[in-house]
């Protein structure tokens, strides 16, 4: 990624590299950490954060002190239900950046502004717009606009 730092295709190319990697789930199977080639992994931080950090101390302790896991379809529930919630927040947040960003544009409408296409789809492209990471779509029908 060096060769893009500081240029401005360097958000578009982050963007696209972070929505290819697998989206990150809760389980307790032991899957390790492919990126960091480790067989065994975990992570948590501050257990007043998340629901699944409270999980994993409260997991850590239970072993430590030399005592029996807990029922591991009841775990396995409540990861699938912290993925779920986590999944939801993501989008809420996605979301509100799209409202602001909607609201940041709006005395802005008529301007001329550079762009990089940063999606393509069979109902348009999506360009964002150089230095706001603000994004839209150019639909199909509104293509031939922009042809002279």
């Amino acid at each position: 990624f060096e060769q893009i730092k500081g240029k401005g295709e360097e958000n578009m190319i982050e963007s696209i590299a972070i929505r290819t990697m697998a989206k990150a789930y809760y389980t307790t199977e032991n899957i390790g950490h492919y990126g960091l080639a480790f067989p065994f992994y975990t992570h948590f931080t501050s257990p007043i954060r998340r629901y699944p950090d409270l999980l994993v101390h409260r997991l850590l302790n239970t072993y430590l002190e030399g005592k029996d896991s807990i029922n591991k379809e009841e775990l396995e529930s409540q990861c699938e239900h912290s993925s779920e919630m986590e999944r939801k927040a993501e989008s809420a947040e996605r979301m509100s950046v799209k409202y602001k960003q909607a609201e940041y544009m709006m005395d802005k409408v008529g301007q001329i502004f550079d762009g990089l296409i940063s999606g393509v789809s069979k109902w348009g492209i999506f360009v964002e717009i150089v230095g706001t990471k603000c994004e839209g779509m150019v639909p199909k029908p509104s293509f031939r606009h922009f042809d002279s």
